[in-house]
């Protein structure tokens, strides 16, 4: 394994208890899984294909992503078109009031 994978994963370690094999299989994965899946990662899906407790594993990608293992960026998605909004300046752009998609 990477050296400074195993250093942010000996951080995350540190900062809560996390079973020591859950810990091996996030560092096996984040260093086989093709780019696509790590780029937008689901922490759920991930909790079900490796049979972990969904509450443990989304603590377990907080705590990575406090470590540097991963980025942690919010979006929001148009349920009228579909269009992911993921910039700062999209995001202050969207009014309170406002329901409804401008395209």
């Amino acid at each position: 394994m990477n050296t400074n994978l195993e250093s942010r994963l000996e951080l995350v370690a540190q900062a809560h208890a996390f079973p020591s094999r859950l810990l091996e299989r996030l560092g096996q994965w984040v260093e086989t899984a093709p780019e696509e899946r790590l780029y937008r990662i689901n922490p759920l899906l991930w909790a079900a294909e490796q049979q972990a407790d969904e509450n443990l594993v989304v603590d377990l990608f907080l705590h990575a992503t406090m470590a540097g293992i991963f980025a942690l960026v919010w979006s929001v998605l148009c349920t009228q078109c579909g269009m992911l909004i993921t910039t700062p300046g999209g995001l202050r752009a969207l009014a309170h009031t406002q329901r409804y998609c401008k395209l």
